[in-house]
């Protein structure tokens, strides 16, 4: 994995690279390893990630670097959170990365931790959005 840093206006951007290796079962299993070093990932003033990612802080010759690696399926962090957080019941989130979890709709389920929400299957229903289970029908 390249990891990539751009500081700079575009007319005197300088880019520092790092070069990160990860066991190739790591990432077959699923697991998300530290993502660019970029400033669209950090704060304005590079101190923390944006939402969505969480800061880990490795030293690269000599000086700290800061990574953020991105939520896994079914967590969130806000901005500046230095951990992320599996979504409440009731709600989901479906793509890594993010910085809030999605209202689970009618008609489906989604547990705490939920990474999608589950449908209801025949004899079991849910009228209402954000539940965490599907109802027996009556």
């Amino acid at each position: 994995v390249r990891v990539l840093e751009r500081t700079g206006q575009q007319s005197n951007a300088s880019v520092a690279e790092i070069t990160l290796q990860f066991p190739r079962s790591l990432v077959s299993l699923g697991h998300v390893p530290p993502v660019l070093v970029d400033m669209t990932m950090r704060s304005e003033d590079g101190s923390t990630c944006r939402g969505g990612f969480v800061p880990e802080f490795l030293l690269v010759e000599g000086q700290q670097a800061l990574l953020c690696t991105p939520c896994t399926l079914g967590s969130f962090a806000l901005f500046g959170d230095s951990t992320c957080s599996s979504c409440p019941s009731g709600t989901f989130a479906n793509t890594t990365g993010s910085s809030g979890c999605k209202t689970c709709p009618v008609g489906h389920g989604c547990p705490a931790g939920a990474s999608r929400p589950a449908p209801c299957v025949p004899g079991r229903f849910q009228p209402n959005e954000g539940e965490q289970v599907c109802l027996y029908c009556p």
